[in-house]
This record gives structure tokens, sequence and C-alpha cells, in this order.
């Protein structure tokens, strides 16, 4: 459990992401322990998923050029 810088309960959030940056609206991230597998396996499924969202943006573009 932690608290805010003005003294409110912080809410916990967990992230799936390289980085997990905060912001302001202080807030802490809490992530639980993962096994040395799902550190791997992980990281590489969230850049294969990037990579195919960055693909189909790109057909989708090309699609808009050829009507």
């Amino acid at each position: 459990m932690s608290f805010c810088y003005c003294g409110k309960l912080a809410a916990d959030r967990v992230a799936w992401t390289d980085a997990n940056a905060g912001g302001c609206r202080f807030f802490q991230w809490v992530d639980g322990p993962l096994c040395s597998r799902a550190q791997i396996v992980i990281p590489d499924l969230l850049r294969n998923m990037r990579g195919m969202e960055s693909n189909y943006e790109r057909q989708i573009v090309e699609q808009k050029k050829l009507t």
C-alpha cells in the first residue's frame, strides 16, 4: 500500500510494458514477481504485437492510396 504526496491512498496499477513509466498525479506501479521465462516471453509478445499493429497501419495507408 502506498500513499500520494497529498496523503491519499495511491491506486495500484500493473503494466505490461518494457518501461513502467509513471507521470504526474502520483501513483506507484506494483508488478508481482515474474518467473525468468515470463520475463523473456512477455516482452517478445509485446514487440510482436506492436510489429503486427504497425504492419496493419501501413497496409491501411497503402490501401487508401489505391482508392
